[in-house]
C-alpha cells in the first residue's frame, strides 16, 4: 500500500494507460476518484502504521487488518490468549467459560 501511495504522489495522482502512455486514465491531479483513493490509502496506512511496532501484539495487528480490508478473515489468526485474559478480568460471561476446545483447523486445499 505504501508503494502504491508513493507512486501516486510521484506521478502527481495521474494514471496513464499502460498500453498507450499518451492516454491519461484520470482527469488530472484534481480527479475526485484519485482524491478518494489518496484519502483511503492515507487512512489505511495510518491504521496499519503501529502494526510494525513492538508495542502492537499479534491480536491487535489482526484486528487492524480486518478493519482496513473490511473483513473478518484475520479473526482466524487471533489467539484465544486474549479471550483468557478477558475472562479472568470478568468481561466475558460464564457461558464463554464453558466453551469446549476448538477443533484443529483444516488445511486449505
Amino acid at each position: 500500500m505504501q508503494a502504491i501511495y508513493d507512486r501516486l504522489v510521484q506521478t502527481g495522482y495521474r494514471v496513464m494507460n499502460p498500453c498507450d502512455l499518451a492516454e491519461e486514465l484520470t482527469k488530472g491531479p484534481e480527479d475526485p476518484k484519485m482524491q478518494e483513493l489518496k484519502d483511503r490509502l492515507n487512512w489505511a496506512l495510518d491504521r496499519l502504521r503501529d502494526v510494525k511496532n513492538e508495542t502492537c501484539d499479534r491480536n491487535e495487528a489482526m484486528r487492524r487488518w480486518n478493519e482496513v480490508f473490511n473483513t473478518d478473515f484475520f479473526d482466524q489468526f487471533i489467539t484465544d490468549k486474549d479471550e483468557e485474559s478477558q475472562k479472568r478480568s470478568g468481561r466475558i460471561g460464564v457461558a464463554v467459560a464453558a466453551i469446549t476446545p476448538k477443533a484443529p483447523k483444516q488445511w486449505a486445499v
